[in-house]
């Protein structure tokens, strides 16, 4: 299976957020250790949603999780 921008976007729309901390840790354990070399930041929107970003040469862009 390829670890890109594709299974990302993908992941990111199937995730049913429960909670900050929940998903902050699914991140950790199911997304960041699969596309490496790039800078992940990610948490609460002020609008009561949750992002990840990702900063490197596969990946440049911010993703929209609900």
């Amino acid at each position: 299976m390829a670890y890109d921008r594709a299974w990302l976007e993908q992941w990111c729309s199937e995730y049913n957020f429960i909670d900050n901390g929940t998903t902050s840790n699914d991140i950790f354990k199911q997304v960041i250790g699969r596309i490496p070399d790039h800078k992940t930041t990610f948490g609460p929107t002020e609008e009561g949603g949750y992002y990840i970003k990702f900063e490197g040469s596969d990946i440049d862009e911010t993703f929209e999780i609900s």
